[in-house]
């Protein structure tokens, strides 16, 4: 999804797609392993765009290299 449509896509899908009171996964990966791209942060865009963040989550490998970060948020009532 190109960065600039993703803040419309994410409001619709808590409006339109995710059930009332239900609750919206979003996550990242990083890369190759052997390039070391990190996971890029999930809650601080949803965070930005208006939406209340959840929660967070990332997972690391044995060298603290961060392949995946999830953020979630809950569809209102």
């Amino acid at each position: 999804m190109p960065p600039a449509r993703q803040p419309a896509l994410v409001a619709r899908l808590l409006r339109e797609v995710v059930v009332p009171g239900g609750r919206l996964i979003v996550c990242s990966y990083g890369s190759s392993r052997r390039l070391a791209l990190r996971a890029e942060p999930d809650g601080d865009p949803l965070r930005d765009w208006g939406h209340a963040v959840a929660g967070e989550a990332e997972g690391a490998d044995a060298n603290g290299v961060v392949f995946v970060r999830i953020a979630w948020a809950d569809a209102p009532p």
